[in-house]
Formats: C-alpha cells, sequence, structure tokens
C-alpha cells in the first residue's frame, strides 16, 4: 500500500544519511517537529498511522468525506455522537433500537411517527398513554376495547354504548341490562323478555299486568284412586255411615253440632307418590241441605298438613273436603263447574277449588264415587290474604267471608248482617226491579275474640262491607262518589280524576277482574242457589294488602247446568237478572258489560268451552265401572227437584249426554249473546230472563 512504500523510502534515506555521514565525517541534521513544524524551518511530511503521524507524532486534523473517511489520513472516524450526530464527522447515525433506544449512539427515539400503533422509526410499540374518543393520542390507533369493568374500558375509559346485547348482557362488554324500560314485557335497551315478579298482578320489574293463562288441566287419573276411612273407635262408625237425613247443618246460634271423629285415612290404586297408609286425621259429616240426603258429603281434617293426590300442585293442607253429589245424575256439575273456574278465574290467577274423582270406602266399606275438593279457606295457594297471628284481635288482617243464607247458624261473633243501605231496589240487566234479599254473611276466616257475642274483627268487616256497598251503590245509581277514610272506617268524598268516574270510583275498592270471572262462571252455570249460598268474597285489610274486595272460590254446582227449572233450556240471561246483588250492581254499566264481552271472547278463542265439551264426556268413559258400582249402591235416585227433562234420563250415560247438551246450548247462546252481538245492547235486553 502507499503508506507502507512510503515509510520504506523513509528509512532508505535514513540509512543513506548515515553512510555519508560515516564516509565524510560530518553529522546528519536531525528535525524536530512542534506543531508539525522543525525548528529548521521544515514541515513535516507526515506519515500517518492510525491517524497520527509517525515522524512528528502529530495527530491528524481529520477532514472527513460523505463516507466519513479521513481524506488527509484515510482513517475511518470512529464516531462520537452527541444528539445522534458525529461530532467528529458530522454524519448523522444509522440508528440501530432496542426498545426505543439506540445501541449506537444511546439517543432516545422520539416516535415521530406511527403506523399500526408501532413506531416508524423503532419499531417500538405505543404505550397508549392517553386517550381521546377512544383513540390513541399519541399513535392514532383507536382502542380496541379488550376488558370492561362496570360498563367502561379498562384502557381507554370510554364507556360501551352496548350496542347488541344476547339473553340480556352486552355482547361487548359483558354488562348486564339494567332493564331500565320495558315495553309489553320486554327490555327496550337489551331486547330480554321480562322474568316477571308479580303482585297483584302486575309485575313489580316491568309494571306489566299478568296476562291470562288457559293452562289448567284436570288431575283425571287412569284409574280412580281409592280412599279409606277408618273411625278410631268402634263405636263412631255408626254415626260416621249413617244415611238417615241430618238436618241443617247446626242450629240458629250455635257454630255446629255435627262432631268430628278420630279417623285414619289410607290412599291407594293411584300413583306411588300419591300413596298414604294410616295417616292420622278427623273427619265429619259436612254440608247443610246435602246432609239430608243419604249419600253424605264429609269433611277431612288431618293432624298435620298433608298433600292429596297431587290436587293444587300437591300442596298441603290439614282440611280436604269430599263431594257426594247425589242429587246431580250426571255426578259432573261440580266438577264441571270447577274446571270451568280452575280456567276463567284460574287463568287471572285467583283461586278455585282443585277437585278429582275418587272411590270412597269408610270403614273397608265401599261407599261410592266423591269428588275429593279442597276446603275454602284461607293460606297460601287457597285463599291468599293475610292471616292473623293465634289470638291477635287487630282488625287490619284479611276476611274471606260468604254471601250466606244460613249465616244466622253461626255464632254472632263469626257473623254479620247489614241493611244493604236501606235495601235500595235495584235494577237488573231485563229492566225488572229486585230488592237485595235479607241475607247476612259467615266469616270464614279466623277471627279472635274473648265474648262469642262480640268480635271487633267481625264488626270491622261488617261495617267495611256496609260501607263498600254503599260506596258503590251511590256511584252507580246517584253519581255520587266516595272513597274509604284512612282507617277504612267510614267514606269521605271523592273527585275522580278520569271520563269514566264510576268505573274509576269502583276500582280503588273492587277487584273488577276477579267479579267478571265469577260473574261469566255464574252466568254459564246458572245455580239456582246463586242468590242463598255459598258466594265467596275476600278483601286483604292488612298492611300488605290492596284493600280491594275480591271474588273467587266459587262452590256449590250440584244444582246447577240445567239440573233444576232454573234456565232448564240453557237460552236467557240468569246471572245478569238475579237478585244477587254483587252480581247485579253493576250489570248497566257499559265499561263492566265490556270487560263481561272481552273476557268471554278471550276465554272462548282460548279454547276453554271446547275442552269444556270433552271433559263433560271423559269421565263417563273412563271411569264407567265406577259410576255403574256407586249407582248399584245408592240407585239412579231421580230428587223431586229436578225439571222435567231431567227426570226422564234413565241411567248416567244419558245423564252426562243431558248435560253436555245443555251445556253446548249454553256456550252457543252466550256466544251470540256476547260475541256476535256484542255491541247490541238491545239484543241483551230483549231475551226473557230466565230467573228474577
Amino acid at each position: 500500500m502507499k503508506t507502507n512504500r512510503h515509510m520504506r523510502m523513509t528509512a532508505i534515506m535514513l540509512l543513506c544519511v548515515i553512510l555519508c555521514a560515516a564516509l565524510f565525517g560530518c553529522s546528519p541534521h536531525v528535525h524536530s517537529y512542534t506543531d508539525g513544524k522543525c525548528a529548521c524551518g521544515e514541515e513535516c511530511p507526515h506519515r500517518y498511522n492510525g491517524g497520527v503521524c509517525i515522524i512528528c507524532g502529530e495527530e491528524c486534523r481529520h477532514e472527513y468525506d460523505a463516507d466519513s473517511k479521513c481524506g488527509i489520513c484515510g482513517i475511518t472516524c470512529p464516531h462520537d455522537y452527541e444528539n445522534g450526530v458525529c461530532i467528529d464527522c458530522e454524519k448523522p447515525c444509522e440508528h440501530e433500537y432496542i426498545i426505543g433506544i439506540c445501541t449506537v449512539c444511546g439517543i432516545e427515539c422520539a416516535h415521530a411517527a406511527y403506523s399500526n400503533g408501532l413506531c416508524v422509526e423503532c419499531g417500538e410499540a405505543c404505550t397508549h398513554p392517553r386517550y381521546t374518543n377512544s383513540v390513541c393520542a399519541v399513535c392514532g390507533t383507536a382502542c380496541d376495547h379488550p376488558s370492561y369493568t362496570d360498563g367502561a374500558c379498562d384502557v381507554c375509559e370510554k364507556i360501551c354504548e352496548h350496542a347488541e346485547y344476547a339473553h340480556g348482557v352486552c355482547v361487548e362488554c359483558g354488562e348486564a341490562c339494567a332493564h331500565d324500560e320495558y315495553a309489553d314485557g320486554v327490555c327496550t335497551v337489551c331486547g330480554e323478555a321480562c322474568e316477571h315478579d308479580y303482585v297483584n298482578k302486575v309485575c313489580l320489574v316491568c309494571g306489566m299486568a299478568k296476562p291470562p293463562h288457559y293452562d289448567y288441566e284436570a288431575n283425571y287419573a287412569d284409574k280412580l284412586p281409592r280412599i279409606n276411612i277408618s273411625t278410631v273407635n268402634a263405636a263412631d262408625a255408626p254415626a260416621l255411615m249413617t244415611t238417615e237425613s241430618m238436618g241443617f247443618n247446626g242450629q240458629p246460634g250455635s257454630k255446629d253440632n255435627r262432631p268430628y271423629y278420630d279417623c285414619s285415612i289410607s290412599v291407594s290404586n293411584c300413583a306411588a307418590e300419591h300413596v298414604l297408609t294410616d295417616i292420622a286425621a278427623q273427619v265429619k259429616i259436612r254440608g247443610n241441605y246435602t246432609a239430608n240426603y243419604p249419600k253424605k258429603p264429609f269433611r277431612i281434617k288431618f293432624g298435620k298438613k298433608q298433600a292429596m293426590l297431587g290436587l293444587n300442585e300437591g300442596r298441603k293442607f290439614k282440611s280436604w273436603v269430599l263431594l257426594a253429589d247425589y242429587k246431580d245424575i250426571a255426578m259432573t256439575r261440580n266438577a264441571l263447574t270447577f274446571y270451568l273456574s280452575k280456567q276463567i278465574l284460574g287463568s287471572d290467577d285467583y283461586y278455585s277449588t282443585d277437585f278429582m274423582p275418587v272411590e270412597l270406602y269408610l270403614n273397608n266399606t265401599y261407599w261410592g264415587m266423591y269428588l275429593l275438593a279442597e276446603q275454602q279457606q284461607t293460606g297460601t295457594g287457597r285463599v291468599d290474604i293475610a292471616e292473623p297471628d293465634d289470638d291477635y284481635q287487630g282488625t287490619d288482617i284479611g276476611y274471606l267471608i260468604e254471601y250466606d243464607g244460613y249465616y244466622n247458624i253461626e255464632i254472632p261473633a263469626e257473623r254479620f248482617s247489614f241493611d244493604y243501605y236501606g235495601r235500595k231496589q235495584l235494577t237488573v240487566y231485563n229492566g225488572s226491579k229486585v230488592t237485595p234479599p235479607d241475607y247476612g254473611f259467615s266469616v270464614k276466616s279466623d277471627v279472635y275474640y274473648d265474648d262469642v257475642n262480640n268480635c271487633a274483627q267481625t264488626k270491622y268487616i261488617s261495617e267495611y262491607t256496609a260501607n263498600l256497598y254503599k260506596l258503590c251503590y251511590e256511584a252507580v245509581y246517584s253519581h255520587k262518589y266516595y272513597a274509604f277514610n284512612s282507617s277504612r272506617t267510614g267514606l269521605v268524598a271523592y273527585v275522580p280524576k278520569t271520563n269514566e268516574p264510576v268505573r274509576e270510583t269502583i276500582e280503588k275498592v273492587i277487584d273488577v277482574r276477579s267479579l267478571v270471572d265469577t260473574y261469566i262462571i255464574n252466568e254459564i252455570a246458572c245455580d239456582a242457589d246463586l242468590a242463598w249460598s255459598s258466594f265467596y268474597m275476600s278483601v286483604d285489610l292488612s298492611a300488605s294488602g290492596d284493600g280491594r274486595m275480591r271474588f273467587e272460590a266459587p262452590w256449590d254446582f250440584d244444582s246447577a247446568l240445567g239440573l233444576k227449572d232454573t234456565c232448564a233450556s240453557g237460552e236467557g240471561l240468569f246471572a245478569a237478572n238475579c237478585n244477587n246483588p254483587w252480581l247485579v250492581l253493576f250489570i248497566n254499566e257499559s265499561w263492566f258489560r265490556n270487560e263481561i264481552r272481552n273476557k268471554w271472547k278471550e276465554t272462548s278463542e282460548a279454547g276453554v268451552f271446547d275442552r269444556a265439551r270433552e271433559f263433560i264426556r271423559s269421565g263417563r268413559e273412563k271411569y264407567a265401572d265406577g259410576y255403574r258400582r256407586n249407582f248399584d249402591k245408592w240407585g239412579f235416585v231421580k230428587s223431586s227437584e229436578l225439571n222435567w227433562t231431567a227426570m226422564q234420563l234413565k241411567d248416567h250415560a244419558a245423564a252426562v249426554e243431558h248435560l253436555y247438551d245443555w251445556f253446548d246450548t249454553r256456550i252457543k247462546y252466550l256466544d251470540r249473546v256476547w260475541n256476535t252481538q256484542m255491541n247490541s245492547d238491545r239484543a241483551l235486553r230483549g231475551v226473557t230472563p230466565a230467573y228474577v
């Protein structure tokens, strides 16, 4: 190389100088350089190695080219960087970054530009230190919202827009919808249907009224269950098994003159889960007029609450009844009306008894076919109102009362009557006038007292019912409006706020839906005892009750459905023209009739009446042997109470067909009245009343 050649030449010249000095006896001049110049004035010719002159020792004063190579000494600049630029050659550093720091010059990357969240210069991912509208203010990358807490992104803090929900949970953030607003039972935010928590038939969550549900199925097992009642004391058997007339249940002023007998009860010939063996209980003959027949009804009272054959969804109660259906030669009228009640009242969550045909044995002696049913009483799963604690005599409780022509056989502390606001006449639907009967009420729920002639709770419900009737009468007949005072012991003037003042006033104190349902059941059944007894009403006047009179628990229909002269043809309005004041008080109100028509239409379209027709015949076909055994024991007895057509029937099969035909005629007639002619009140008024 050029440098090495110079060095060799320099060495040769020095050797020549030394030889000359030796030969001619003279000493050579030795240069001494300072800043590259000898004292003799000669400048050093500079011969460099590693940037230092090997002659004078002076460091090269580099002049670097674009490739950082010195044009004087030929050395490549070793680079000493400051702020990313070599302080010697002024060449910018060709950075090599690790974690945003150049490993060459040590400078930190300025991250001047990003692409997809990565620095274009150094490749480091942006730490997204802050976001604006879910976009990183540093790199411009949109947040991908990897996780949320309480609906806010954990990274950018943006509140989730909840654009899509699945099963009430936001697909994006996983937060459950708060369901702040509902429409028709569906959340307007997430589209999830409300799971409903109903109180008094209104959902506490979404505010929706509970829709009717016509899903009751009768408990008609494939084989007839057998109930055997065995008296503990043999001496009690004759009294329990008597066929003699019993007279009325009790005497005026006495609670009951029929004793309970200790017994054990067994249930067999049924599904294994319903079998009972020798369960301790008590039994007595029940009923008023029906206790005069040879085949008598019974009431069972267990020592502990007990389910019976899965009735009422398997709920347990102490009291159950066995209905004899003696005078009903079809032995189906109670069952049919209970079936309709479970559909009509049950669709709106009001109580009516469940039921099942059984064969009864008394002390292992066959006693005939009976209808197992529920005792009409208060309790969860029955008439569900507040029950008082034992011996509690406060008046803020629930009351179950029966409009009852037999009320005077109850002790004074458990009965009451009032004069129906001076027994003012009522106008029934056909325009006739009726006077409310002089009948009172039996209190069927528990009340407590120290004096059998004076019960504060009974007095309270008596005054409440009298004021309730006055309030309703005044609204309908005088268009004067009242409400109960805060203690419900009297009435105060009320100013309605809607354009339906009568309806508004009545709906504050009467559960109109229950009354509509009860009216329809009784209009179908045409029960001759409708204005006499077995007409149940309840009101919950406790702190948790709604304070409105409710109509439910329909009962006692063995004289109904075309068996007697009452509505024997199946045509004509009956309940609308009877003298049961609670059923006809509102019958001329157009809003009340519209409620009846709407409920009828709803029930009909749900197929209830078609299924009821099938129900009438189903028992006859399924339990033909059981009916035969029953009539073999008791005979096909036709009471003088029956109408002429019923008296001509020859056997049970014919009696069932008679009931079927009557029911079919009745439903078709009421369909014409409430469905085809539902907009014509004149058509209704033109009907000849079956009963006034």
